[in-house]
């Protein structure tokens, strides 16, 4: 129906001026990207945030009915055409496996600061146990000590 298509096409509209938006604050390195404006910004953060490169392709339909569209995506290229994303980090050179023996290291590296943590907080616990005891066993002998001297 004509009223579905309506809302659909504000939505991808909406959806079209938040990717925009990302892409600017992202050229212009702010501080705070607006991923969370849209669905579609938040499927494609991870793509336009640094570690991909990002191609955009826009496609427009030749028929006069769809001129107003047409006019409009083009628009969009060109606004996005002129933005430009900080280069991808490069990992072209490295070797798969390489890759995921790094990843293995680290995520060993990491476990071991858990167990390191882990083992710290065990002691604390410890110690805030006999800290407990201690309070308990002076409150009790505070208390005979006014029993007896009262």
């Amino acid at each position: 129906s004509e009223q579905a298509r309506f809302k659909e096409g504000i939505a991808i509209n909406k959806s079209l001026s938040a990717l925009h938006d990302v892409m600017l604050a992202l050229s212009s390195k702010q501080d705070h990207v607006p991923y969370r404006n849209s669905t579609l910004t938040k499927v494609l953060a991870d793509s336009l945030g640094g570690q991909a490169k990002c191609l955009m392709y826009v496609m427009i339909s030749p028929a006069m009915r769809e001129r107003v569209n047409a006019l409009a995506a083009l628009k969009f290229a060109s606004r996005c055409k002129d933005i430009l994303l900080s280069p991808a980090k490069q990992n072209v050179d490295k070797d798969p496996l390489q890759e995921l023996e790094e990843a293995k290291s680290a995520a060993e590296k990491h476990k071991q600061e858990a167990a390191h943590v882990h083992a710290q907080l065990a002691g604390q616990e410890g110690q805030l146990k006999l800290g407990r005891e201690f309070l308990v066993e002076s409150d009790r002998f505070e208390a005979k000590l006014r029993e007896l001297f009262g």
